[in-house]
């Protein structure tokens, strides 16, 4: 029988009082075949809600360290690798959720067939309530199709901070130096180093996009600006090259979607194009973790974003 392999979880954390205790629950439930969770770690970057209260009450097993200056999500991570000896570590959001009771058993999978160094699951996002979650629902819908397609997901668009599994050659060597665009970071360090990196499509994990403009607005603004803060590390072409999309993958999804959704796609559009403008002109990017506290209320996970 093939040796199982060491899986430490790591949780950053500020504000996630509300849904913490209902990750931990679906962790808890993970189906363990092929690998057993040696650490689950959770850094608090000094919430001021009940993260840390709901973390302390859950009754997994975990190592809680809680920072008393704030540091941002990029310090966070480097700190549960500093904590990491396992032949994966797996960092997931704490305001997500996940039904399958398979979900790290299949995120891991091509690690353990050593296929991959950075792999990362599909995403599902939760049914919207607000009319303007409804068109960043119509929205994510476009280019979740567009991007699963462009070289069967594997490319920085799919690697997003929700969810992500490194291997141990590959978490040992990384270092997040900047909070804004971390997860891009990670993809493009991956392939840079000659890592590789994997998309799987069935390992799907939940979130709640934001409801309204405001929250919105702060992750469209900090997508935008990132590109040109790693071009700084990685320099312009290897960002151009990877940032470039297919015209007739995106145009053909985007017309699929004015067809069946016209009004809510039209309205998405406008949206797009007035924080791309506005972008050009903010210069002032906050490296600690600016939260979108609008999806942040995931418990209530609906079958149906499945």
């Amino acid at each position: 029988m093939k040796k199982k392999l060491s899986v430490t979880i790591g949780i950053p954390a500020y504000n996630e009082g509300t849904n913490i205790d209902f990750l931990l629950n679906d962790i808890s439930r993970q189906k363990k075949v092929s690998y057993f969770v040696s650490k689950l770690i959770i850094v608090s970057d000094v919430s001021t809600d009940n993260t840390v209260n709901e973390a302390k009450k859950s009754k997994i097993k975990l190592k809680l360290i809680v920072n008393k200056i704030r540091k941002g999500l990029a310090n966070v991570q480097n700190t549960i690798i500093k904590y990491t000896y396992s032949d994966v570590l797996v960092l997931l959001q704490a305001d997500i959720r996940i039904n399958d009771a398979f979900f790290i058993e299949k995120l891991i999978k091509p690690i353990i067939e050593e296929k991959a160094d950075l792999v990362v699951p599909s995403v599902c996002e939760m049914k919207p309530k607000t009319f303007f979650e409804k068109a960043l629902y119509v929205s994510a819908k476009i280019k979740n199709i567009a991007y699963e397609k462009i070289n069967n997901g594997r490319n920085v668009y799919t690697c997003r901070g929700i969810a992500r599994a490194f291997s141990k050659n590959l978490y040992s060597e990384i270092n997040f130096p900047i909070s804004v665009g971390e997860d891009a970071f990670s993809y493009l360090y991956c392939i840079k180093n000659g890592f590789d990196y994997y998309f799987v499509n069935d390992a799907k994990v939940i979130f709640r996009l934001p409801t309204n403009f405001s929250d919105h607005r702060k992750q469209s603004l900090r997508f935008f600006q990132s590109q040109q803060i790693l071009k700084e590390e990685f320099g312009k072409k290897l960002i151009k090259e990877n940032y470039r999309l297919p015209i007739s993958i995106l145009l053909a999804s985007l017309i699929e979607n004015l067809i069946k959704n016209p009004f809510l796609t039209s309205f998405y559009i406008i949206v797009l194009f007035y924080l791309k403008f506005q972008s050009f002109f903010l210069n002032d990017i906050n490296d600690k973790w600016v939260v979108s506290k609008s999806s942040k209320v995931v418990k209530n996970v609906q079958e149906e974003s499945l």
